[in-house]
């Protein structure tokens, strides 16, 4: 393996020498700078650093040797290069210091041009040192023609990616040249010709990458010799050698994933004069790694058997990186030419050599084994930064960071010796041999802290992470408060912040629950719940409070109540048997109490509202039934209206007072049939609770749509609610309509097994009749409408359903009068609609009504719906001509108010509130 002196200054490959120039002395240093302040190409101090050239091309043509033409940071036009230095005084064009990968003085052709970026024609001694050089169009980056003893070091040479010539232009073009030298070269997006006769051209540690030709081709020179040279990802040969070419020589080199081709590519009558040893070659997909002649070869081996060359080569998977670098147990790692000296002592990116532990001991005498090609592999050691936040002081924004740097992977077990930390906000780096430091950063902004770490190899490895300052937020609390149908008077309270900065720590959270209770601490925590003893509408606040003693507070309201549970039907109360306690009809004025409560499938207390369907059985005149709480006077409004000798029911909510006990009154003698449906109840725990989810009506069911003749009695017509509420429903609410029946009779609404022994609506031949029922959902997600009497047609209109955890609990208020057309005296016409304001309070959902139709002209009907949305087709309340007609009727009120809208002839509306939601 060869060996590397650090104080190289002679290069020695296979018996040629080539001496590299010196800089001039500082007293000849020109400067060159358009963008000065001040800057002049005519002024006797011309080329000081007082006052720099202003054009490159005129400096260029004043040089003489021994001068060094320094120039400053910029993009200089195309310049061409015809004066010389002598070999111990060369002129040079020296680059601002930069890094190598990414140079600051260029030199750049203009677009489309055919003229090179620098032409050096007919020059002598001249260098080309730490320049970014691109040509565009047709034009090469450099051209060197009938020149010699030029030298191109550290520089980056492109040209236009993916403007294609045929053939595509050189970025380098050696043309008729002698003693061309390039080291430490970077060459991209075009190939490398040497060509025209050259002599001497050296290639030394060169990176050919992303060519959309050959790599380098050599033809018509003599004595070409590539040493240490990657080609890379080339579309056709990496190193082609042409007919004209004699005494080539390409050692220690890199040639890997150029595709289209063969990665060396020698003509026949060449193969006579060009040796290759001690190279990489890694083909792309299935190219050959030579071509040599006319015949390819896949191994090393048979090459070398066949033409004496290439002994050391390796060729197939040789452990090339996707971008043509070693990787870790790479054949080309510390495996030089061993008889070759006087490399550079850094590679293509200004790197210097290492010996991988992995592969090898360092030599004896102190000196270092270098890899193939123009890449050293490097301690592949790596590391993270992180910002960890510490306790902000005060005054904020003031944020200080703990920086901690981590080694994350370390294969060759080298030491971090220095760590040097760029703060990012303009303060002072720190270098220290500590992983971590402190840093306030005081000024609002993200920075980009980073470190680079030294390790005991002298290999650096950097990497960066990010603060965020921002300007203080104030503390903001932010409470979400949730409730479970299971648990209608508990509350969850969800306590937060604003998500924007603040830059204080939250020490501490309380809750006020509005209820009188003692205001409760959370300490940090996010989730407190409280159970309420009464129902109704509280405003809750939280109070957040942070390190620096601030507090915010966030008010929300929420409302409970009582969640229904449905039940099977059960008649309570029959006046003509002796069920319910009561025997024989109720008399004119007279009132009965109905225990609600203890009774089998409802607690024995808790209960705070029932929901019946409230029949009036042959009654002697025309009148209403009123129900009640048997806590408290007897209100003014009606549950159920009737004519005389009217069968009738309709779905009432009644109080229960606490004694279990309901009231019912009726205003002339009738027997009173109640069946219960379900109830109400308020507790930190209801078995079977549901809460209620209002929905602005939708026809489920019409069968004068569905079916040829109306539904005959005895018969069952089921409802699919599939897609109609939500899965996890357990009851729903339905507007049933019996159409035109052909004689007298009842619906029930029942979930499902058989049909229970009670009615849902009841109905007189010849009268359309509509009442809401409440049911049990069956298990198949459907309901049924069990018709007996008639027959008649069937409407069903969805009003709403109750599921368990979401949805509104109930508040009952008794019924209360919210509107009566009859104090006014203007009755409700064709076409006309109203709104109502129910004075229910922010957070109703819903409204539960008893709606009565009285004094028609004729036959109609009522339509009840939110203000503010669309008439919806469904029908609420029918009526013939002079009858007074009652049902009862849940509507959102997302606005805090409901609308009433007549079809038909002119006709009072009176409405009663029963409950609201919320």
């Amino acid at each position: 393996m060869r060996r590397i002196s650090l104080a190289a200054a002679v290069m020695v490959v296979a018996g040629a020498v080539s001496t590299l120039p010196a800089h001039a002395d500082g007293d000849a240093v020109v400067h060159v700078d358009p963008a000065a302040a001040v800057c002049s190409d005519t002024d006797p101090a011309r080329g000081s650093a007082e006052v720099p050239y202003c054009t490159l091309q005129t400096a260029v043509d004043a040089a003489v040797p021994g001068q060094t033409l320094e120039l400053a940071a910029g993009v200089y036009p195309p310049v061409r290069i015809t004066r010389s230095g002598t070999a111990g005084s060369p002129i040079t064009l020296l680059g601002a210091p930069s890094s190598p990968s990414a140079p600051t003085s260029a030199i750049s052709s203009a677009v489309g041009s055919a003229v090179p970026a620098v032409d050096l024609d007919g020059a002598s001694y001249v260098t080309l040192s730490g320049l970014g050089v691109h040509g565009s169009g047709s034009a090469s980056a450099v051209r060197v023609h009938a020149s010699d003893h030029v030298v191109l070091d550290s520089d980056l040479l492109t040209r236009n990616r993916g403007v294609l010539q045929t053939p595509p232009a050189a970025v380098l073009d050696v043309d008729g040249s002698t003693a061309t030298t390039a080291t430490r070269d970077r060459v991209a997006w075009g190939p490398i010709l040497v060509h025209g006769q050259s002599q001497g051209t050296r290639l030394t540690v060169v990176a050919v990458t992303a060519s959309p030709a050959d790599g380098v081709v050599v033809d018509d020179a003599a004595d070409t010799v590539l040493t240490n040279v990657t080609v890379f990802n080339s579309t056709r040969d990496g190193v082609a050698v042409h007919a004209g070419a004699t005494g080539t020589r390409l050692a220690d080199s890199v040639l890997s994933a150029n595709q289209g081709g063969s990665q060396l590519a020698v003509d026949a009558a060449a193969t006579g004069t060009t040796t290759a040893d001690h190279n990489v070659l890694q083909p792309y997909g299935s190219g050959d790694p030579y071509l040599w002649g006319a015949t390819p070869y896949g191994t090393a081996d048979a090459f070398t058997a066949a033409t004496g060359q290439g002994t050391q080569d390796c060729a197939g998977a040789c452990g090339i990186s996707a971008v043509g670098q070693p990787l870790e147990n790479s054949a080309a790692i510390d495996s030089e030419d061993p008889a070759v000296t006087g490399l550079p002592d850094t590679d293509a990116l200004g790197r210097a050599r290492v010996d991988d532990p992995l592969v090898g001991t360092a030599p004896a005498d102190g000196g270092t084994l270098v890899d193939r090609g123009a890449w050293e592999f490097q301690d592949p050691i790596r590391v993270s930064l992180a910002a960890t936040p510490d306790q902000p002081p005060a005054p904020y924004p003031a944020v200080a960071e703990k920086l901690q740097t981590t080694v994350q992977s370390n294969p060759w077990g080298s030491h971090v010796v220095s760590y040097h930390y760029v703060l990012g906000d303009g303060s002072p780096d720190v270098t220290t041999t500590e992983p971590q430091i402190s840093h306030t950063y005081v000024t609002p902004g993200t920075w980009s802290p980073s470190v680079t770490a030294t390790t005991d190899t002298g290999q650096t490895v950097s990497t960066a992470t990010s603060v965020q300052v921002e300007q203080p937020a104030p503390l903001t609390a932010q409470l979400g408060l949730s409730r479970v149908g299971g648990s209608p008077m508990t509350v969850t309270a969800s306590l937060g912040e604003s998500s924007a900065a603040s830059g204080w720590p939250v020490t501490g959270r309380t809750v006020n629950w509005g209820d009188g209770s003692v205001t409760q601490s959370a300490g940090t925590q996010k989730q407190l719940s409280h159970a309420y003893a009464r129902p109704g509408r509280y405003q809750v606040t939280q109070t957040s409070t942070d390190a620096d003693g601030r507090t915010s507070k966030s008010v929300a309201t929420t409302v409970v109540g009582s969640a229904f549970v449905a039940h099977a039907p059960l008649r309570l109360l029959d006046t003509r048997t002796t069920l319910g306690g009561h025997r024989g009809a109720l008399a004119a004025d007279g009132t009965l109490a109905l225990k609600v409560t203890g009774i089998p499938g409802a607690p024995a207390s808790g209960v705070t509202a029932v929901v019946l369907n409230l029949t009036s059985a042959n009654p002697s005149a025309a009148g209403f039934l009123t129900g009640y709480s048997s806590q408290g006077a007897r209100p003014s409004a009606s549950s159920l209206n009737f004519a005389a000798h009217e069968n009738r029911s309709n779905l009432v909510t009644v109080p229960v007072g606490a004694d279990g006990r309901i009231r019912i009154y009726a205003h002339v003698r009738t027997d009173v049939v109640a069946d219960l449906v379900g109830y109400y109840a308020a507790g930190t725990k209801v078995t079977g609770g549901a809460l209620l989810d209002p929905v602005t009506p939708r026809r489920l069911l019409d069968t004068r749509t569905t079916r040829t003749g109306p539904v005959t009695s005895g018969r069952n017509v089921k409802i699919s609610l599939v897609g109609q509420v939500g899965s996890y429903a357990k009851a729903v609410l339905l507007n049933v309509t019996v159409v035109s029946p052909g004689g007298d009779g009842y619906v029930t609404a029942f979930g499902s097994g058989p049909v229970p022994g009670t009615s849902s609506v009841n109905f007189r031949k010849g009268s359309t009749t509509a009442g809401l029922v409440l049911v049990p959902i069956g298990p198949d997600a459907s309901v049924s409408l069990h018709l007996q009497g008639g027959p008649a047609h069937l409407v069903a209109d969805i009003q709403g359903w109750y599921a368990p955890d979401q949805g509104s609990v109930f508040l009952p208020v008794g019924p209360t009068r919210v509107v009566d057309t009859r104090n006014n005296s203007w009755p409700l016409y064709d076409g006309q609609e109203f709104p109502v304001a129910t004075g229910v309070p922010d957070g109703a959902t819903a409204v539960l009504l008893d709606l009565t139709a009285t004094q028609p002209t004729g036959a109609g009907y009522l339509t009840v719906h939110p203000t503010g949305q669309p008439v919806p087709t469904a029908s609420t309340l029918n009526f013939a001509a002079g009858q007074t007609a009652s049902n009862a009727v849940v509507v959102p009120v997302p606005v805090g108010e409901w609308s009433v809208y007549g079809h038909g002839p002119s006709v009072h509306v009176v409405a009663d509130m029963q409950g609201w939601f919320g």
